[in-house]
């Protein structure tokens, strides 16, 4: 995961300098759109934007979007019933510090500690992919925690 961070602009700022050559990520909404393509030269995806923290202006210029790699934030994929089932068991049966026991204790099943049947029945019909989607969720929890 890249880790993203703001810098400063409403000044001159030295570390933009520094950027040149290098890809950056502008939050921007957009307001609405400008152009269709209808005409020769004419972008394709052309946006009227509102930079965030910036007031709307009466110079409107159209952005091509076209020619940018466009960014948005992923929505989140509601979990299944089986794989809530699942989740709930490994947030309710926490190991103290130790969540990657967690994690194991779940896998050992009916070695450590006596898995509920249901919960047992629901990870026999999980995929690589199920499987880790419930990870990314149980570690989501943990940074919500810890």
């Amino acid at each position: 995961m890249v880790k993203i961070e703001n810098i400063q602009t409403k000044s001159y700022s030295k570390i933009l300098d520094s950027m040149i050559d290098e890809n950056v990520f502008i939050k921007a909404k957009l307001v609405k759109r400008l152009t269709y393509g209808e005409y020769i030269g004419e972008p394709n995806n052309g946006f009227e934007l509102n930079f965030v923290n910036d007031n709307p202006s009466d110079d409107v210029e159209a952005i091509d979007l076209g020619r940018a790699d466009v960014y948005i934030e992923a929505s989140e994929k509601e979990l299944t019933k089986e794989q809530k089932l699942i989740l709930n068991w490994l947030i309710e049966n926490p190991v103290e510090d130790a969540p990657m026991m967690t994690i194991a204790n779940f896998i050992a099943g009916n070695k450590w500690v006596q898995l509920p049947v249901d919960v047992g029945n629901a990870y026999g019909h999980m995929t690589g992919k199920e499987d880790i989607e419930i990870m990314e969720a149980f570690v989501k929890h943990l940074k919500e925690i810890i």
